[in-house]
Order: structure tokens, then C-alpha cells, then sequence
């Protein structure tokens, strides 16, 4: 239960990697060159490489892009592309990821703003990603050859990304396929379309093309063929969730079933408050959330998460283990049993035994229910038997979200 999680962001969201560094045991996060390059600005070099270098995260690096050609000359308008960056725009090679790091930061910070060591620190804390562009592109050229599915998907996405286009969902759709070309022969007005998305998205250049309602499918084969064996959680946004379960029934828990599980116990442990909403108001860094997800109470609370049923509910287990007995206590068959490691905790109880003294209670089976009872209460807070997610609820996260 919250073992693994991949994020698949289109932008950076500080709040969602909070939220799974908290509770799952391990998170990827599947990052572009743009993505690091605000990380930074956001957050400073020194945290990045903190968080990269974490046994809690993998930054997943992907080099290639996937994209959507179109030349407006040509019979079939469209193909599927997989773009790899090999030069600066001043002609400066790019040849590994610390090139390609380099350049993005240099970009949007200014050159020379990082030093070559911190960017190959960082560079050698990420994983690069395997690359399957024919494989993507076959994937996605079966996809839109499938005419339902391909609909569907158009409707999803207009919607996502035109909220207020009217009857998005009776729009009529469908892709002519021609070797690796394809012509999207749809009812969509697409002068209506980029009017409404300018109004909505506040940019005045905004523009919504048949390439654009294409490239999401794309995205889509793009992650499935990299996440579907991996046997994790993935947290995709609305659009790209929406497509994954259009495409596919069993990605379908894997993409709700974390996030809204970690939702519901959010709201009953802690009102409402949530390590994202922390993070995403200030009131927490994300450093923060990185040193508290690491601490010794934390990783044994996501063990306890972790040792839970596959696919089980957080909030539901959790409200079992308050009720339940201790394992460690449960599993002492006999008082005597309890008595001799109350004895070894140093913890005085003669007076709860009379004259006979520790070994004479033991062996004559002389210890009442009112001793023992004293003596569990302080076997729990001497050795610290017995603990349970709560704990870590009300010693440690809570103050941790409160300030």
C-alpha cells in the first residue's frame, strides 16, 4: 500500500511531490529540462541537489520530447515525432544531460548562474530515462487508428482545455492514417476554440490546432510504455489521467486510488490540512517536507503504510490499527512473560507484588490484573512497545503542519 509513486508533471508542482514524499516509501518524478530549470529558480541549486540526491526520490530524466509535426502543404498534415535537443540556441553542443541542464538553466537564469560542479552533481543524482520513439510512435498511431477510443480522447481533451467550449461532448472525430502521416478529420470549429482559450488562459496569442488535441495521446503512449510494468501509483493531471483511463481499465486505480486515498485521511487526521496546501502557501519549504519525510518516526510510519494490503485504503487501516492490540503485546502468552521484561525495564513493582519479590510473584502466578495493567502502560512508554500510526499523527505530523 503507497509503496511506489511515479509523478508525470507538465509543470512544477511543489505540493504533489510534498504530499508523496510524505507517504509513499519511494517517488519518482519524471522531469524535462524545463521542469529542473524552475526547480532551481524556485527553490535554489543547493535544495535540488538535496532533494535529487534523497534515498526517497529519483528524479527520472527524460532527454526527448514527443511532439506532433504538421506541414499544412501536405495531404496527411500530421506526424509523430521524438525531439532530441543536440545544439544551443549560440551553437554550443549538447551532448549529455549536464549540457542539456546547463543550457536550460542558463536560459531562464542567466549563464553562469550555476557552477559546472553543482550541474554535474546534479546530473549524475538524476536517472536517465530509456528512450522508445519507434515504439511510441507505433503505439500512438495504433491509438488514433482506433476510432472510438480516438473520439473519445478528442472530447477529453477539448474539454480540459476549452472548459467552455459548447457540446464538447458531441464532438465527432476521427484520423486517417497513411503510413507514419495522419489527418484528423474532425467538427471541432477551431477559430471558436482558440477565442475561448484566450479568454480562459488570459494569453492573446493562444491558439488551439488539430496537432494540439493530438499530442496528448502521444504523451499518453509515451508514459505507458515507460510506467506500465512498473508496478507503481501514477499521478498524472486531469487531462492525462482522463486518457489513461479512456485507453486503458487498469490503469484506473493506480491513478486515483493513492492520491484520493491520502485525500480522505488528510481530512480526518488533520482537519483538512495537508503537507501540499503547506508548501504550495509558504508555510512549509519543501526542504522542509524533504527532512521530516526522512526522519526516523516518518519512514517507520510509511513502513507501517507499506506492510498494509495492496490497494487498500490509508484512512481505513489507519482507523484499524488505533483499535487494535499492540503485535509485540499480543504476542507475550503468559503474565510471567510480561513480568519479566517489565523487570528488565528497571521499573520497580514490588509493591504491586507483595513480599514475595519479582521471581517468587512469576513462579507462583501471584501478579493481579490491576499490576499487570500498570505494568503494560509502562512497558509501553519505557521500550516503546506498541507503536501505532497515531503516534505519528498526533507527536509528529500535526505539530509538523501547525508550525
Amino acid at each position: 500500500m503507497l509503496e511506489r509513486v511515479l509523478i508525470l508533471p507538465q509543470k512544477v508542482e511543489l505540493g504533489s511531490l510534498a504530499e508523496a514524499l510524505t507517504y509513499y516509501g519511494h517517488v519518482e518524478v519524471a522531469y524535462q529540462r524545463g521542469h529542473i530549470a524552475e526547480l532551481v529558480e524556485r527553490l535554489g541549486i543547493d535544495s535540488v541537489i538535496r532533494i535529487a540526491e534523497s534515498d526517497l526520490v529519483t528524479f527520472v530524466y527524460r532527454r526527448s520530447m514527443d511532439a506532433v509535426r504538421t506541414d499544412d502543404t501536405a495531404l496527411y498534415p500530421h506526424s509523430f515525432v521524438c525531439i532530441t535537443f543536440a545544439a544551443s540556441a549560440e551553437g554550443r553542443r549538447i551532448n549529455t544531460v549536464e549540457d542539456e541542464v546547463a543550457e536550460a538553466i542558463d536560459r531562464r537564469l542567466g549563464r553562469g548562474t550555476v557552477g559546472r560542479r553543482d550541474l554535474r552533481r546534479l546530473a549524475d543524482a538524476m536517472v536517465l530515462r530509456e528512450e522508445y520513439p519507434e515504439a511510441i510512435s507505433k503505439g500512438a498511431l495504433a491509438d488514433v487508428s482506433n476510432p472510438d477510443f480516438l473520439q473519445r480522447a478528442i472530447r477529453i481533451v477539448l474539454a480540459r482545455r476549452v472548459p467552455s467550449y459548447p457540446k464538447a461532448d458531441r464532438i465527432l472525430a476521427r484520423a486517417r492514417v497513411s503510413e507514419k502521416y495522419i489527418y484528423l478529420d474532425s467538427n471541432v470549429d477551431f477559430i471558436l476554440a482558440s477565442n475561448l482559450l484566450r479568454e480562459f488562459s488570459g494569453v492573446a496569442d493562444a491558439k488551439l490546432t488539430p496537432a494540439q488535441l493530438l499530442t496528448p495521446l502521444l504523451n499518453v503512449r509515451s508514459e505507458m510504455i515507460y510506467s506500465g510494468d512498473r508496478r507503481c501509483d501514477i499521478w498524472a493531471d486531469d487531462t492525462h489521467s482522463d486518457l489513461f483511463r479512456a485507453k486503458v481499465n487498469s490503469f484506473m486505480s493506480r491513478l486515483v486510488g493513492g492520491r484520493s486515498s491520502i485525500d480522505r485521511f488528510e481530512e480526518f487526521a488533520f482537519a483538512g490540512r495537508s503537507f501540499s496546501e503547506a508548501v504550495e502557501c509558504g508555510e512549509r519549504s519543501l526542504i522542509d517536507v524533504l527532512e521530516f519525510a526522512e526522519a526516523r518516526d516518518t519512514r517507520r510510519f510509511k513502513q507501517w503504510i507499506k506492510n498494509g494490503p495492496d490497494g487498500g485504503d490509508l484512512l481505513a487501516e489507519y482507523e484499524k490499527s488505533r483499535v487494535a492490540p499492540s503485535q509485540l503485546a499480543a504476542s507475550l502468552p503468559v503474565k510471567a512473560a510480561k513480568m519479566v521484561l517489565f523487570a528488565g525495564a528497571g521499573v520497580a513493582i514490588e509493591a504491586g507484588v507483595g513480599g514475595a519479590g519479582v521471581v517468587g510473584a512469576v513462579a507462583g502466578n501471584l501478579v493481579g490484573d490491576a499490576t499487570l495493567s500498570v505494568a503494560d502502560k509502562l512497558l509501553g512508554s519505557h521500550l516503546s512497545l506498541g507503536w501505532k500510526p497515531n503516534q505519528w499523527v498526533t507527536k509528529s505530523a500535526n505539530p509538523f503542519l501547525r508550525g
